[in-house]
């Protein structure tokens, strides 16, 4: 897992733009020294698996696109291991389908 976490912190917080090209060859290579090692559990793949999907053909597929991958693929890892308390603690932003009731659902100019 510390591979996985290498390929984490690779990618860098999503809303500030893409990384540049040496972090994502960084993050794959980590992705694939996990890989190689083994994951010791399903959820542990499942996490590895994930991120590898966001770095999966990082020479071809925009920023966006990889995030979008990763975000469905951390969604089923979320509803995969929906009872495991930990991870629905950590992952708290999967766990809202729409915007708890004292925020406004739309913006207008003015708000």
């Amino acid at each position: 897992m510390a591979y996985w976490g290498i390929a984490i912190n690779r990618r860098a917080n999503p809303l500030a733009g893409a990384p540049d090209a040496a972090a994502l060859k960084g993050g794959w290579e980590a992705v694939e020294k996990a890989k190689s090692i083994g994951p010791k559990t399903d959820r542990e793949r499942d996490y590895v698996a994930a991120i590898g999907n966001y770095y999966k053909d990082w020479e071809k597929l925009d920023h966006q696109t990889r995030v979008l991958a990763y975000e469905k693929s951390m969604e089923q890892v979320y509803v995969r291991y929906l009872k495991t308390p930990r991870l629905r603690s950590s992952m708290p932003s999967l766990s809202m389908k729409r915007l708890p009731s004292f925020l406004p659902t739309k913006i207008s100019p003015g708000n």
